[in-house]
């Protein structure tokens, strides 16, 4: 078993993030966000998390 990580320490910068989308996704995300799809419609459309699209708008 691993050891726990003590509080306050902190966290190893070895952790990777979740990758950026690309310029042209973020552009899908803004055009269909300026013909009025609601954010929910394009997460599924261009099967993105919505929190992504959400933050991306």
């Amino acid at each position: 078993m691993p050891p726990l990580r003590t509080p306050l320490r902190s966290i190893s910068g070895n952790r990777s993030k979740g990758s950026e989308i690309s310029h042209y996704m973020r552009g899908q995300v803004m055009g269909k966000a300026s013909e009025g799809a609601k954010l929910v419609a394009i997460a599924k459309a261009l099967k993105l998390d919505r929190s992504t699209v959400n933050y991306t708008l």
